[in-house]
Parts: C-alpha cells; sequence; structure tokens
C-alpha cells in the first residue's frame, strides 16, 4: 500500500500553526502575501515563540523555491538555537506542531 502525502493549502497549514494559540504560544504568520519592508524580505513564514522555544518554519508547497534572502536566514538559524523546519505538506506541517508541544 503506498502513502500519499497531502499537499494541503497554505490555510490548512495556517490553521494547524494557529491552533498552538489555544497552548499559550505566541504565533505569528508573515505568509500573508502583504509586502514586505526590504528589511523583511526572506524572512520565514512562521514565527512560534512558547514553552521555552523558538520555532521558525518555512512553507513550500508545490513547485515553491527558497529564494536567496530566505535560503541565507536558513543557513544562519540552522546555527542558532532554534527550531527550524521546512514545511512541504499538512503531514510536514502536524510533525512541526508535535514538536512544538512535546
Amino acid at each position: 500500500m503506498s502513502h500519499t502525502l497531502k499537499l494541503g493549502n497554505k490555510k490548512e497549514i495556517s490553521e494547524i500553526f494557529a491552533s498552538l494559540r489555544k497552548l499559550g504560544y505566541l504565533v505569528f504568520n508573515f505568509n500573508n502575501n502583504q509586502s514586505f519592508r526590504v528589511a523583511q524580505a526572506g524572512f520565514v513564514d512562521y514565527f512560534i515563540i512558547g514553552k521555552g522555544k523558538i520555532i521558525m518554519i518555512e512553507v513550500k508547497l508545490g513547485k515553491d523555491k527558497f529564494s536567496e534572502a530566505q535560503e541565507k536566514l536558513k543557513q544562519e538559524a540552522l546555527k542558532a538555537p532554534v527550531i527550524y523546519a521546512v514545511v512541504t505538506s499538512i503531514e510536514d506541517a502536524l510533525v512541526v506542531r508535535d514538536l512544538c508541544i512535546e
């Protein structure tokens, strides 16, 4: 039996991360297609703080690719004491959510 990942959409993924607010996390969603100032270009889609953790999440669905600024942020974040995750499906989002609440 094969298992097919459900890619979902950004709204569904946003709802998964927003549910962490009910557990006391601060959830900042920068994945809303608003124009960012130059200083914010390349920032992660979700920045979550709570329970002694900092979580940075980049969502890449379908053919989405990292920009140069996003790649640079990713490389720096991987050196820091934060959880950095790339979410490519609903299943990924659920795994990251569960990591937050462990």
